[in-house]
C-alpha cells in the first residue's frame, strides 16, 4: 500500500465508505459473500473452468459444485 503521507486514508486503501452501508455486518454473511466474490473472480480467470478453479481456490470439484448452487451462481 502506498501512501503520500504516514497516515493511510480509505482512498489509498481503495475503500468505499459510501457503500458499506449495503455490506453485510453478520460474519457468516461476510463470509458467504467473500466465498461467491471468491468462486467468481475464480470462475472468470479460468474461463468458466470448474476443475481449473476448483484447484485455484483450494476445493474439491463436488465442493464448487455445491457451493456455486448454494450461492445461485452459473
Amino acid at each position: 500500500v502506498m501512501a503520500d503521507d504516514q497516515l493511510i486514508t480509505p482512498g489509498e486503501l481503495q475503500l468505499n465508505p459510501e457503500g458499506e452501508e449495503n455490506m453485510p455486518i453478520n460474519l457468516r454473511e461476510v463470509r458467504e459473500h467473500a466465498e461467491a466474490r471468491a468462486i467468481i473472480r475464480a470462475m472468470s480467470y479460468v474461463g468458466g473452468n470448474v476443475s481449473k478453479a476448483a484447484d485455484l481456490l483450494g476445493v474439491s470439484r463436488p465442493t464448487l459444485y455445491d457451493l456455486v448452487n448454494k450461492y445461485g451462481l452459473k
